[in-house]
């Protein structure tokens, strides 16, 4: 019986090897493609994850810096500005009060707020404070708007000053013709303090603000004379 030509020895024949080979081809590359695609994939999910990270990492960022800081700074945001501020120690404790427009007042103790009122009622802008002990404390400003816009304010306190009704308000009169402002205010101890005006004048005390008297009067001669402490409020 004569054997075909194509059958050697009991194999298969080329053609089927052929097919086979060919399917195992497509099965390879089917599957290095499906690799391909899944690296694709991977890179863009890898892509996408990095660009939410990033844009997590932005969103905190500026929740951290939108967040008020500790202390007197910490209003800037819904409280006014504050325009001075000062401190002192107080049993142990740092008791530091800050002042700004509309005559806002702010205590606080230790790093929580104890007080937050409204003197003068807010007709004034309050630009500097200080104590001279835990009980006498003077804020100073001046008038927000007209008829007396610029006139300056001194406000006392001899009783903590823990509440608006704590302060008692003068208007000390540096010069009869104009507004001066008051800007700054410094306690040496109950009975001295030192006010910094506007148009280059200081003002001092020694009874503790019942009467005040010019003391100097930048790039100009000293004016010197006692004035009144101005009407109540």
């Amino acid at each position: 019986m004569k054997r075909d030509p194509e059958d050697r020895g009991g194999r298969e024949p080329a053609s089927e090897r052929r097919s086979d080979m060919g399917t195992r081809v497509f099965a390879w590359l089917r599957r290095a493609q499906g690799a391909v695609e899944a690296d694709k994939k991977g890179l863009k999910m890898t892509a996408a994850l990095g660009l939410r990270a990033s844009a997590l990492a932005l969103c905190l960022a500026l929740l951290a810096r939108a967040q008020p800081v500790s202390g007197a700074t910490q209003d800037a945001g819904s409280l006014p500005r504050w325009n001075d501020t000062c401190s002192l120690s107080r049993h142990g404790a740092t008791v530091r009060w800050a002042v700004g427009d509309s005559g806002t007042v702010l205590k606080m103790m230790d790093g929580d707020t104890t007080a937050r009122y409204v003197i003068g009622k807010g007709q004034f802008n309050l630009r500097g404070v200080s104590f001279a002990d835990a009980k006498h404390g003077w804020i100073v400003g001046s008038k927000r708007e007209d008829p007396e816009r610029g006139r300056g304010v001194v406000f006392r306190t001899t009783t903590d000053g823990d509440d608006s009704q704590a302060w008692m308000a003068s208007c000390p009169a540096v010069r009869p013709d104009i507004n001066v402002p008051f800007l700054k205010v410094e306690a040496l101890d109950v009975r001295h303090v030192w006010l910094t005006c506007g148009d280059g004048y200081m003002l001092y005390t020694n009874d503790g603000g019942a009467r005040w008297a010019v003391a100097a009067k930048r790039s100009a001669a000293v004016e010197s004379g006692t004035v009144g402490s101005g009407r109540d409020e």
